[in-house]
C-alpha cells in the first residue's frame, strides 16, 4: 500500500477560518469532497454532495457559552456493480476548538 499524501478533503483546512462566508467555505469542502471522491471510490458514481452549515451554541466549564459551526453533509450516489442509489449522512462540529 502506498502512502498517498493527497488523499483527504480540505474540511480540517477550513477549521480556524472565521473570516470567509459560509457559503465559500460550503462551496470549498463540497469541491474537494467530490474530487476526493471521484479520485479514489470507483465502486460509485453519479456523487451528489450537499452540505449545510450552521452555528451551535455550547455550554463550557470555564467559560460558560461557546459558538461552533455545525456541518451537516449528505451525500448520495449510485453503486457501480448494482445501479443501487447509496447515501452517506455525517455531522460533526469544526472549530474554532476548545478544550474548557
Amino acid at each position: 500500500m502506498s502512502n498517498d499524501m493527497n488523499y483527504g478533503c480540505s474540511i480540517w483546512e477550513n477549521d480556524f477560518d472565521n473570516l470567509t462566508s459560509n457559503n465559500k467555505i460550503r462551496e470549498q469542502i463540497k469541491q474537494s469532497l467530490l474530487k476526493a471522491i471521484n479520485k479514489y471510490e470507483t465502486r460509485i458514481q453519479n456523487v451528489k454532495v450537499e452540505i449545510l452549515i450552521k452555528q451551535e451554541e455550547q455550554q463550557t466549564k470555564l467559560t460558560g457559552k461557546h459558538v461552533k459551526k455545525l456541518l451537516d453533509i449528505n451525500i448520495t450516489a449510485l453503486l457501480v456493480a448494482t445501479s443501487e442509489r447509496i447515501q452517506y449522512n455525517d455531522r460533526f462540529f469544526t472549530g474554532p476548538f476548545s478544550y474548557d
